[in-house]
């Protein structure tokens, strides 16, 4: 039998006609296939509805999988991913279930303490649980994330988790550490620095926070000579949000001249507002931009004007 379907889908898929991908895999899971073809069909089609969000769809296929290899231990960890999607105490319970089977069936310990950790974190950090259980919670999404640590000091999952439970907690020297090292494992990526500013503006310093966010606008002008880039969302939005916490920043240090050159990068930056690459957040960041330059200046420069 001729896998040529699978690899039609599978090129489908990458090429974002995901609708048509699912037509293919659904057709080719109704036919008679022996074992090993129909794991591979379940799996394909748990992973393109898991992208897509469609948590119950993902769970059914990698259901399918366990009923047939129930010691499958990558589907029982894909399924946990899956079902870590949803905010409810149901999914991220059943989440944390199935990862302790994927470790009992043999996945790498890092990844499902890593995973366990993270959802106890979104229980308690989303209210998904009573106060009196948070926490307990929080404590046993302590205990996961180190662990995963021991198994792997560099798993960059449990690193930033680790680092956003202690910020939350209020232990700002201990979330710049594992921010630094994060920071350290992923030498392009602005958002650990970011990260870091914000631990080091509780910690109150400013300077320091100043380049912390300069050194994360670097990374994010390094990245900018990569192809694609306009397609990256997440960096864009870092990219205005950098320039808005830097004016803040200095204008509270009364260092105006500068704090309005990092309010006018903002506008120039979601410059016009209309473009659909302008997402909400930076059109929040733009509004707040705006507001200080009228307030402060007396206005803005006519290019930048709403």
């Amino acid at each position: 039998m001729s896998d040529t379907a699978l690899l039609a889908a599978e090129r489908l898929a990458q090429g974002g006609d995901v609708e048509e991908a699912i037509k293919v895999l659904l057709t080719e899971r109704a036919k008679e296939n022996p074992p090993p073809r129909q794991l591979t069909i379940h799996g394909m089609l748990g992973d393109i509805y898991s992208r897509q969000f469609e948590t119950d769809r993902a769970v059914a296929e990698y259901d399918a999988i366990l009923e047939i290899m129930p010691q499958l231990e990558l589907a029982h960890f894909k399924k946990a991913t899956a079902l870590k999607q949803l905010l409810t105490r149901e999914s991220q319970e059943a989440a944390i279930a199935a990862l302790r089977e994927s470790y009992r069936f043999g996945h790498a310990g890092s990844e499902v303490f890593s995973g366990i950790g993270f959802c106890y974190k979104m229980l308690a950090d989303f209210g998904l649980v009573t106060e009196a259980q948070r926490e307990d919670c929080l404590k046993q999404a302590k205990e996961d994330l180190l662990r995963s640590l021991e198994m792997d000091p560099e798993h960059c999952h449990a690193l930033r988790h680790l680092a956003d439970l202690e910020f939350n907690a209020g232990d700002f020297k201990d979330a710049q550490d594992h921010y630094w090292k994060l920071s350290a494992l992923s030498p392009k990526d602005p958002l650990p620095l970011v990260r870091l500013a914000h631990a080091i503006h509780s910690s109150g310093d400013p300077q320091g926070t100043l380049v912390s966010l300069q050194q994360a606008l670097d990374r994010i002008l390094a990245g900018k000579q990569s192809p694609g880039w306009e397609q990256n969302t997440m960096f864009r939005e870092t990219e205005v949000d950098c320039h808005l916490y830097r004016a803040e920043i200095l204008r509270a240090l009364s260092n105006m001249q500068d704090a309005r050159k990092e309010y006018e990068a903002v506008l120039d930056l979601t410059a016009p507002v209309e473009k659909e690459s302008v997402t909400m957040k930076m059109k929040s960041c733009r509004e707040r931009a705006f507001e200080m330059l009228r307030a402060n200046w007396n206005g803005v420069s006519a290019n930048n004007r709403q």
